[in-house]
């Protein structure tokens, strides 16, 4: 006789609604959805509806209403400050030597705090109502705190949130500091990572060693593309065009290819520095050089369209990452190897002459070409080689449907504390 499903309380920065997080998480969403009863409550979307979802299954949009021009928002906002964990935090966070930083430390903790007490109540109601089992915070945000002071109330809940990048590294905030992650990392039942560096990093930080788990998102299978030699060196990136992802690091290493070389790059995805780049291009990119700017593509679109242009060599420059970047996990599906710097979790996609070529972290347009054009001088064989080994290594620890039932399987057996 089966277990009667447990019921998950599912945290998201806007999923089900809009294509952002769509991309990341859909794939254990389903398996989740079909493992448990979930719930979900998506915090932030004005977005319309995008993922189908399961019949009769629970979600809503959340937003922060926290103004402090309101008696009542003033009020909450002493009332956590007050609070001896906010205490704690403020005396944790203080920069003796920078009163500056120090002060805007301070009113980022206590409102992180009060936002957290706010959800705290929303998300208390719906924990009580359904009798929920598991706590999931797909971003370690406000709503974890809030998920923490539950978990103190309800000890029986099981508390686990996933970090990535911004939610992780303290140079990705302002002030840099995130707040509260001694308090969270006490209340978690499981604090999970999709790199090694990003568990790494949390532990030389926060401890919890005994609490963290790697556990890969990965990304749907796609079509193997056919190993063809046409003469041409077929290169493609897919990125933010933001400075971080440094596309005009590639662009200066693709126009420093030797001119008898027949080139052809593709890059997709857009930003603010879209025009700036292209125009860059423009100015470089000699004539054996074809490339396009391709846009912001539909991620359930993206296979399709590398079947079209058909890359032997997916490319990256990104100065920072934080997991095991999904856009290489595509190329891996579909036999494509990689270059790009060991930063986030990019070590634990390209492996050295094997999976493709893995740079410094600040590498220079000279190293990137560098690595290109040996690449471009291999054999027919050992381009296949290197493609057959990156398929592999997707196969072994990058299937988003085997790593979403690994995920789901160890949350079923996490356990609360008795009461």
């Amino acid at each position: 006789m089966n277990s009667p499903k447990k019921n998950l309380l599912l945290v998201t920065s806007g999923f089900p609604f809009g294509d952002t997080e769509r991309g990341f998480i859909s794939t254990e969403f389903d398996v989740l959805a079909e493992k448990f009863n979930v719930h979900v409550i998506a915090v932030g979307s004005r977005e319309e509806l995008i993922h189908p979802l399961p019949e009769n299954l629970p979600v809503e949009k959340y937003f922060h209403r926290l103004s402090s021009r309101s008696l009542s928002g003033v009020a909450r906002l002493i009332k956590n400050a007050l609070r001896p964990i906010t205490l704690a935090e403020i005396f944790r966070s203080l920069c003796p030597k920078k009163p500056g930083l120090s002060l805007r430390r301070i009113k980022q903790i206590i409102f992180y705090a009060a936002k957290a007490d706010m959800a705290a109540e929303h998300m208390g109601r719906i924990v009580e109502d359904e009798k929920t089992d598991i706590l999931y915070t797909y971003w370690c945000t406000e709503m974890t705190l809030a998920a923490a002071m539950l978990k103190r109330k309800h000890p029986e809940l099981v508390l686990v949130t996933r970090f990535h990048g911004h939610d992780l590294f303290t140079d990705r905030k302002p002030e840099n500091y995130q707040p509260f992650r001694p308090f969270i990392t006490k209340q978690a039942t499981r604090l999970v990572f999709a790199c090694r560096e990003g568990e790494r990093y949390y532990v030389s930080h926060w401890n919890g060693e005994d609490k963290t788990q790697l556990c890969y998102l990965g990304c749907k299978d796609a079509p193997v593309l056919p190993l063809t030699e046409n003469g041409e060196l077929r290169l493609v990136s897919c990125s933010n065009l933001i400075p971080l992802k440094r596309v005009d690091v590639i662009i200066g290493a693709v126009a420093k290819l030797p001119k008898e070389l027949r080139v052809r790059w593709d890059h997709f995805g857009d930003g603010a520095e879209r025009q700036r780049l292209e125009a860059l291009a423009k100015e470089k990119l000699g004539s054996n050089v074809q490339w396009h700017f391709h846009g912001r593509v539909p991620n359930n679109t993206l296979a399709a369209r590398y079947a079209e242009i058909s890359p032997r060599l997916f490319i990256t420059a990104s100065s920072t990452e934080g997991g095991a970047p999904v856009s290489i996990q595509e190329a891996f599906a579909m036999g494509i190897p990689a270059v790009g710097t060991a930063v986030g979790g990019i070590p634990d996609l390209i492996i050295n002459g094997k999976t493709g070529y893995l740079l410094e972290p600040n590498a220079t347009e000279e190293g990137l070409c560098n690595a290109i054009a040996d690449f471009a001088q291999l054999a027919p064989e050992e381009k296949n080689e290197m493609s057959r080994n990156a398929r592999l290594l997707w196969a072994e620890s990058f299937d988003a449907n085997k790593n979403a039932s690994l995920f789901a399987q160890m949350l079923t057996g996490l356990k609360g504390e008795k009461q």
